[in-house]
């Protein structure tokens, strides 16, 4: 994978792991009467920013590997399906070897 865009990966992917820690923070405790107040509508900001990420980690994985962008655009809608196949997905830009 070309190192650019494992690089863009990794910070798509831990942008969405924070946003997903984020929303998990500001939402109500479950049972509560709280319901989608200011604390809900303020995770609406991670949500997106989380969404983006998710999308832009596998287009960069994608384009990393050295297919092209689209894919890595159509995979994230199978969820985990769409992940495994681009992990298995042959790197047309293998690290050179010593």
């Amino acid at each position: 994978m070309i190192r650019e865009y494992k690089k863009k990966t990794a910070i798509a992917a831990a942008v969405c792991i924070g946003g997903l820690v984020a929303i998990l923070v500001m939402l109500p405790p479950a049972g509560s009467d709280a319901g989608w107040d200011a604390p809900g509508r303020i995770a609406t900001l991670p949500l997106v920013l989380c969404v983006g990420a998710y999308f832009y980690a596998f287009w960069a994985c994608a384009k990393g590997k050295g297919y092209p962008g689209v894919l890595g655009l159509l995979l994230p809608l199978l969820s985990v399906v769409g992940l495994i196949v681009l992990v298995v997905l042959k790197d047309k830009h293998p690290a050179p070897s010593h």
